[in-house]
C-alpha cells in the first residue's frame, strides 16, 4: 500500500493493517451503538434522556409538562427512547418511564 508517511507510522502503532483490523468492534455492536446513537441524535430524546438519568423514575404527565409537548409527539420521542432500550415504561396504566439497567450500565463519567 502506497501510504504517506504519517499515516504509516499512524498504522504502526496498530502492528498495521491486520491489527487494526482486529481492534474494530464487531459488525453487531456497532449496529447496537447505532441505535442507541441514533436516539439521542435529536435535542428532544437527548434532553428527555438526560431527565431520565437524573429521575430514578418519571412521569408522562411531568415530562408532557416540562417539554410543552402534545401528547403524540412526547409518545413518538418516548418509543424512539424504548426501542433503543434506554428507558423502560413503569407499571402498566402508570405513565412512568424509568432509566433500562443498560442505560445504568452504559454512563460514561
Amino acid at each position: 500500500m502506497n501510504l504517506p508517511e504519517e499515516m504509516e507510522a499512524a498504522l504502526q502503532k496498530y502492528e498495521g493493517l491486520n491489527g487494526l483490523k482486529k481492534i474494530v468492534p464487531q459488525r453487531e455492536s456497532l449496529t447496537a451503538d447505532g441505535i442507541i446513537f441514533n436516539a439521542l441524535s435529536d435535542p428532544i430524546r437527548l434532553s428527555r434522556s438526560f431527565m431520565r438519568l437524573r429521575l430514578s423514575t418519571c412521569a408522562h404527565v411531568v415530562l408532557k409538562e416540562i417539554t410543552e409537548m402534545s401528547d403524540s409527539k412526547l409518545s413518538y420521542h418516548l418509543n424512539v427512547l424504548e426501542d433503543a432500550r434506554l428507558i423502560v415504561s413503569g407499571p402498566k396504566g402508570s405513565g412512568a418511564f424509568m432509566p433500562s439497567q443498560s442505560l445504568e450500565r452504559r454512563r460514561w463519567g
